[in-house]
């Protein structure tokens, strides 16, 4: 069985979110899948926009989609974000980026931080590692820094499991990478 994009199923997930929350609306509700098997995703997306304009969410986020899908959902109501799997190694979201690049449309990737280890990792780390010494900071931090100089609407969503990882992923925001650097992270993985 597949997700449900049904009007009422969504409805229905968007009353049941803001009565666990205790809110009145949600400010950001993001659709984490178009894979539905009940209901086409367009109107999946004028179920949301009807619900926005009813002020039941005030901003609408995609997650999982093409670069088409979004297309798609832009021609139909404002996406505010769009979260998709994009990192060092990773760039499944590469043209979605694009996308949100091209029309100021916040762009979170998942897993940002990621970097390969072992045998398949040590390209990244041949490349990464010395730029991480020279600012003193770890590998992970400069894979964030990366993900801020590749999109001035990039809003990476690292994983977090302490305060002081916290700290240091706050912290990747204030590496300001040289051209190079960045060149040097983006080669080493295609983006299509």
């Amino acid at each position: 069985m597949g997700a449900s994009g049904s009007k009422w199923y969504l409805r229905q997930a968007v009353y049941m979110s803001m009565r666990r929350l205790g809110l009145d609306h949600i400010d950001l509700y993001y659709l984490h899948t178009p894979a539905f098997t009940d209901a086409p995703f367009e109107e999946a997306i004028e179920t949301l926009a009807g619900m926005k304009a009813d002020g039941l969410v005030r901003h609408i986020g995609l997650s999982n989609v093409s670069a088409d899908q979004l297309r798609t959902a832009m021609s139909v109501t404002d996406i505010a974000a769009v979260t998709v799997h994009y990192n060092v190694a990773v760039r499944l979201g590469a043209a979605v980026r694009k996308v949100a690049e091209e029309t100021g449309t916040v762009f979170s990737p998942w897993h940002p931080a990621a970097i390969p280890s072992g045998r398949d990792g040590a390209p990244f780390h041949a490349a990464i590692d010395p730029i991480a010494a020279k600012y003193d900071v770890t590998p992970q931090q400069i894979a964030l820094a990366w993900q801020l100089h590749r999109a001035a609407t990039a809003l990476p969503i690292p994983g977090t499991t302490s305060a002081e990882h916290l700290y240091q992923n706050l912290a990747a925001a204030s590496i300001s990478l040289t051209q190079a650097e960045v060149d040097a992270i983006t080669v080493l993985a295609p983006e299509d």
